[in-house]
C-alpha cells in the first residue's frame, strides 16, 4: 500500500510522463543522447544520485512505449462518473474522483482489472484497437496517475490528471443519450519507478546517507569490506533489487578476492543469487571465461532446474566435481594454493564420460598446483606461434587428452604474485586454437610483468 504522500514526492517523476505526446512515447530516442554511462567513481553524492536519473527516465520510458504500442491488448473499463476532488486545485493539481461502470462490465463477461496505487491510466472516449485511436483529433487521450483507492473491489478511485476534463459530459450512454462514454486504459503500474526517482531526488539523511558517502570514499582492500560488513539488512518489496544488490556486494568483494560463503533459505534463491553474480562476472571479463572459476554453486540440481540453465552449468559443484570420493578433498588443496581453474576447463570435463580419465586429469591438476612438474626430456610435441607460446604448458593425461595451463601474474597492492590458470582439458590438436585465444591474454603485459610468468 502507498499513500498519496508518497506520489507528491514522486511528482516529478510524474510531471514528466505528462508532458510526453504520444509521438514523446513513440519515440525509441528520445533520450538517446541524455543517457551517460554511469562512472565507477564519483566526486560527491549529488553525483552520484544524479548518475542515475536519466537511466531511470530512460527505462519508464521504454516500459510506457512498450504498453502503448500493445494498447489493444491493454485493460480498459468504461467510466461511470468523473467528479472533481476537494484537492482539485487547477492548473496542476488535477484531482477527479472516478467509478467505474462495473455492472456493464460484468456482463459482457469482461475480467475487471482492479486498480492499484500508483497506476498510469489513459482516459479515451473509444475502447483503443489501434494507437491511433489514444490520438483522435477531437478527443485526444488524457493521461492520469491513480492517488487513491476507497475501497477495494468498488471501482471508485481518485486519480491526477494531466490536463483538465470537462465534466457533465460523461456518463451511462443508457441512461442518458446526451452523455459521451468515457473509458480507462491501464498502462501499468509506475509506483515502483515513482519510488526510485523519490530516493534519487530526497536529500537522505543520517544512516542512509552515511552508507552512501562511505561505500563513496575510496580506501584500502580492508576498508572496502568493512563498508560492505556495515549493510546489516538489505529490505524490500519484491522487485526492488535486493538480489541484484546482494550479488553486486559478491561482485566487488570477488573483485577484491575476498572469499565469500553465501547462503539461502532455499535453493531456488542460492541459485538466483550465484545466476545474478555471474552475468555480471561475465560481462565484466576481459578474457572470454577466465574468472568464472572463482565461482562455486552448490546445492540440490533438481530443485535448482540446473539442467534447464546450461549458462550456469560451469559453476555448479555437482557439475565440476562428477567423480568418487578419492578427490573429495581437491578443494581443500587447490585453495591452499594460487590456482585459478577457468570455466571452459570445466565444460570440457563434463564431455569426458570415462570416469577413471577425469580421476587422472583431476590428480595431475592437484600435482601440477602443488607444484610437481614433469621432467625436461618430455618436450612439447607441437610446434605453436604467437604470444601466449613462451607460457603455455601441457601436460599430457592419457594418449589423448593433455591439461593446459599457464602462469599468470596477479597484481595484490603493491606486489605481484603468480597464480596458476588452468585453462583445458583437450586433444593435441585443438592446443593451437586454446594457444590463439590466450594470445590476446598475454598482448595486455607489459614486458617486465611477462619476464614474471
Amino acid at each position: 500500500m502507498g499513500s498519496s504522500d508518497e506520489l507528491k514526492k514522486g511528482e516529478g517523476l510524474v510531471d514528466l510522463i505528462f508532458s510526453w505526446s504520444l509521438a514523446d512515447v513513440l519515440n525509441k530516442d528520445l533520450y538517446k543522447t541524455q543517457v551517460k554511462p554511469i562512472p565507477e567513481t564519483f566526486s560527491s553524492t549529488k553525483e552520484y544520485m544524479d548518475s542515475f536519473i536519466y537511466p531511470l527516465i530512460q527505462d519508464t520510458h521504454s516500459i510506457l512505449s512498450e504498453i502503448i504500442r500493445a494498447v489493444h491488448l491493454a485493460p480498459t473499463q468504461e467510466i461511470w462518473t468523473v467528479n472533481k476532488s476537494k484537492d482539485f486545485k487547477p492548473p496542476r493539481d488535477l484531482y477527479y474522483h472516478i467509478s467505474m461502470n462495473r455492472k456493464r462490465d460484468t456482463a459482457n463477461g469482461k475480467v475487471m482489472h482492479e486498480p492499484k496505487f500508483g497506476d498510469l491510466i489513459a482516459l479515451t472516449e473509444v475502447r483503443p484497437k489501434t494507437i491511433a485511436d489514444l490520438d483522435r483529433p477531437k478527443s485526444p487521450y488524457v493521461i492520469a496517475v491513480v492517488q487513491r483507492i476507497e475501497e477495494y473491489g468498488s471501482g471508485k478511485f481518485e486519480i491526477r490528471a494531466s490536463k483538465p476534463i470537462v465534466l457533465g459530459e460523461y456518463g451511462d450512454r443508457r441512461e442518458d443519450k446526451n452523455k459521451r462514454s468515457l473509458f480507462v486504459v491501464y498502462l501499468g503500474n509506475f509506483i515502483t519507478e515513482i519510488r526510485i526517482w523519490t530516493a534519487l531526488k530526497s536529500e537522505l539523511e543520517g544512516g542512509n546517507m552515511n552508507i552512501i558517502k562511505r561505500v563513496l570514499q575510496p580506501d584500502s582492500t580492508d576498508d572496502v569490506v568493512t563498508k560492505i560488513l556495515y549493510v546489516k539488512l538489505i529490505w524490500g518489496p519484491p522487485g526492488t533489487g535486493k538480489t541484484k544488490t546482494v550479488a553486486s556486494l559478491l561482485f566487488v568483494l570477488l573483485r577484491i578476492k575476498c572469499r565469500t560463503l553465501t547462503c539461502a533459505p532455499t535453493n531456488i534463491a542460492v541459485f538466483e543469487v550465484a545466476s545474478r553474480l555471474m552475468s555480471l562476472v561475465s560481462r565484466a571479463l576481459e578474457y572470454d571465461t577466465y574468472g568464472l572459476g572463482d565461482i562455486v554453486l552448490f546445492g540440490i540440481g533438481e530443485r535448482m532446474k540446473i539442467d534447464d540453465h546450461e549458462d550456469t552449468l560451469g559453476i555448479f559443484l555437482d557439475f565440476r566435481m562428477n567423480t568418487d570420493d578419492d578427490h573429495e578433498d581437491i578443494w581443500d588443496v587447490l585453495l591452499d594454493c594460487r590456482v585459478c581453474i577457468d570455466d571452459t576447463f570445466w565444460k570440457s570435463m563434463e564431455k569426458v564420460k570415462d570416469i577413471e580419465i577425469r580421476k587422472e586429469a583431476l590428480s595431475l591438476l592437484i600435482k601440477i598446483s602443488c607444484g610437481w612438474r614433469r621432467p625436461h626430456k618430455e618436450a612439447n610435441l607441437i610446434s605453436l606461434s604467437g604470444i601466449s607460446t613462451r607460457f603455455l604448458e601441457y601436460y599430457k593425461v592419457n594418449e589423448r587428452l593433455n591439461l593446459v595451463w599457464t602462469v599468470v601474474i596477479h597484481e595484490e597492492k603493491y606486489d605481484y604474485k603468480q597464480v596458476l590458470v588452468v585453462w583445458d582439458i583437450s586433444a593435441l590438436s585443438d592446443i593451437a586454437e586454446v594457444a590463439k585465444k590466450l594470445d590476446n591474454f598475454f598482448r595486455s603485459y607489459p614486458l617486465d610483468v611477462m619476464s614474471l610468468c
